[in-house]
């Protein structure tokens, strides 16, 4: 099926105490690891959608640093067939320490349902590209490793 709109999604870059925060996912009863962000809304900005994701997702405020990358090959949603997914990354640092719950285990789900959320700090040097699912999420942190 061929994309016939624009799915434009903003994620964050978080880094603390030599660690990166990653987001395990149950999306539609399937899990995922990638970065924590999601989808812009109508009269949204990218940086605008990075304050309120971290609102909604941390219960915390971040402040954006800057750009890092935007997708620049063509990625088909994987949810949604008829969307082209265009991802945007900010480096962002908290704005207090972290307050958020955070688990040692990959997939930590509270509850039963289709689509949770989870969070956890993962080691800089110990992060590998493949470790995450989504080719955008791999791009950027490839970037970042400056690896080919």
């Amino acid at each position: 099926m061929t994309p016939s709109k624009f799915n434009i999604r903003a994620y964050m870059i978080l880094l603390h105490e030599g660690k990166i925060l990653i987001a395990d996912e149950r999306i539609k009863g399937s899990s995922y690891i990638k970065l924590p962000g999601g989808g812009l809304e109508f009269g949204e900005g990218p940086r605008d959608c990075i304050l309120r994701e971290a609102q909604e997702e941390l219960g915390q405020e971040v402040e954006v640093l800057h750009h890092v990358h935007t997708t620049e090959m063509f990625v088909q949603s994987k949810f949604y067939p008829t969307d082209q997914v265009v991802a945007i990354y900010y480096q962002v640092q908290l704005k207090e320490d972290p307050t958020f719950r955070v688990s040692e285990e990959k997939h930590d789900f509270q509850g039963t349902g289709e689509d949770e959320e989870s969070f956890r700090w993962v080691d800089w040097d110990d992060l590998k590209t493949n470790d995450l699912s989504f080719e955008t999420d791999r791009a950027v942190i490839r970037q970042l490793k400056m690896e080919d």
